[in-house]
């Protein structure tokens, strides 16, 4: 767990430190929220949402 959460630090320090802009894949939902400042989500090969990570997770519905 601890290596991981070097990643995520890694992650964000990295591109404030060089100006850079980085794209991460995740699976997690746990990991976007805590990572994504902008959300894209792709369904059947197209995106289906593109915005704020809270309101993309306001937005689900549970079935």
């Amino acid at each position: 767990m601890e290596m991981r959460a070097n990643l995520h630090q890694y992650i964000f320090q990295f591109p404030k430190n060089y100006e850079l802009t980085t794209f991460v894949v995740s699976h997690d939902a746990s990991e976007i929220s805590r990572m994504a400042q902008r959300v894209l989500v792709m369904e059947n090969g197209k995106f289906s949402f593109d915005g704020d990570p809270k309101k993309f997770f306001y937005s689900l519905t549970v079935p």
